[in-house]
Formats: structure tokens, sequence, C-alpha cells
């Protein structure tokens, strides 16, 4: 008889409660790590869609400045002229004045996107609206000039260099206050 109890409780083996909470404790890390991962790639994803977002409405800008001075050879678009005196361009090519933001890059003049929409350029964001859905867009411009000599003739030419500024307020989720996209562009 004494046989038999020692094989059952032999063949009773099972996970002690140390077991059960070590495989636990490997399972939380495990799944910890996944949620981690996941979340700071919906964070990457979101800032890059973001930031594309904000580099097609530099590279509209500029191309609708192209076509503004193609229109216009005698008075191409010059953010600082008097008579252009805007921030940016709309879809139909009118300079758009903005409006004053502080606390951008200092005392500027911007334009602003909604992002559902970027191809609708407003003079200034509604009141209602919260700016974390618009896009801030400023054209700056800088004329220079170029003297060039042939023979005994100098031709006296006028460029403009033209930066796009676009920035956005970024969500608490991905961790920056702002985010900016630049491009330039010389007239010839």
């Amino acid at each position: 008889m004494l046989r038999i109890n020692t094989i059952i409780s032999l063949n009773n083996k099972g996970d002690t409660i140390i077991e059960v909470m070590i495989s636990m404790a490997i399972l939380g890390l495990i799944l910890g790590g996944a949620y981690y991962t996941a979340n700071q790639s919906l964070n990457n994803i979101r800032a890059a869609n973001e930031h594309s977002v904000a580099a097609n409405i530099a590279q509209s800008q500029i191309e609708e400045i192209k076509i503004y001075n193609k229109d216009n050879p005698q008075d191409p678009f010059d953010s600082s002229d008097s008579t252009n005196s805007g921030a940016c361009l709309s879809t139909s090519l009118n300079p758009l004045p903005g409006t004053q933001d502080n606390n951008i890059g200092g005392r500027q003049y911007w334009c602003k996107t909604p992002s559902n929409n970027p191809s609708n350029i407003l003079n200034s964001a509604p009141r209602s609206a919260s700016t974390a859905f618009y896009y801030s867009i400023n054209v700056n411009c800088k004329p220079y000039f170029m003297t060039s000599t042939y023979g005994v003739a100098s031709v006296n030419t006028k460029f403009y260099t033209y930066t796009v500024t676009v920035n956005w307020p970024t969500s608490a989720v991905t961790g920056s206050t702002r985010n900016q996209v630049v491009l330039n562009y010389r007239s010839n």
C-alpha cells in the first residue's frame, strides 16, 4: 500500500504559485513591449503624415509663385511689396495678407489652411476652430541683383529668393510643440 501512495504522489506534480507568477511576469513584459512598439509606430506614422502634408503645402505655394510670376512678369510676387503685401498665394493666385502670429518665429504674418483640406487657404482660422488643425504658411521674399557684363554692356538682373515656411502645432501625442517645413525657391 505504501508503494501505491508513493506512485500517486509522484504523478501529482503541478505548477507552484511562483512558477505561475514568473510566467505571468514574462507574459506582461512581452505584451508591454508590443504595446509600446505599436504606439511608437502609430506616432511616427502620424508625424510623417503631418510632415508630408506640410511639404505638399509648401511645394504648392512654390508652384503658385511660379505661375504668378509667369503671368505677371513686370510685377512678380513680393511678400514685402506694398502692392502684393501677402503672406501666401491662394489657389486662384490672389495674394493673401494673412494674420499676425506672435507665437511662430516672432512677429510674422501667416496664412492658415485646414489640415483636412490643404487646398483651402484662409486668411485666418475660424474663431471656433482649434489651431491644432491648421497649417500656417508664410512666404518670405528677398530680392537681389546680379550684374552681368557682356563685352562693353552691363546687364542688371533682379532675382527673388522665396522662402516658404509651413508651421503646424503637433498634438500631445507626438511630444513636440511645433514642427516646421522650409522650402526655398529662386526665380530666374
